[in-house]
């Protein structure tokens, strides 16, 4: 299945689970940075992250305030935030 047919809650776990990830490896990565092969897994996981929170935002705007266009009206503040549509 590509990500154009996965659903909202599919797509934003992706995103939470991705940006965990990462936040792993860079925790890890400050002890230890010249572990190529932790590295290697900070590219893929920071890869994934960027594509699922470029396809979220596109299908169902903002994930954070500062992604908002405020070119006509302040959208973050007039739709549901990502955590208040949930992630079962």
């Amino acid at each position: 299945m590509g990500m154009n047919h996965v659903s909202h809650k599919e797509l934003k776990c992706k995103v939470d689970e991705y940006a965990f990830m990462l936040t792993d490896l860079n925790l890890y990565l400050n002890t230890h940075p010249h572990d190529e092969v932790a590295m290697e897994k900070f590219r893929h996981y920071q890869h994934l992250y960027r594509h699922a929170l470029q396809e979220y935002e596109q299908h169902f705007g903002p994930m954070v305030a500062y992604h908002a266009d405020a070119t006509n009206e302040w959208i973050w503040a007039t739709t549901p935030w990502p955590w208040q549509k949930g992630c079962e």
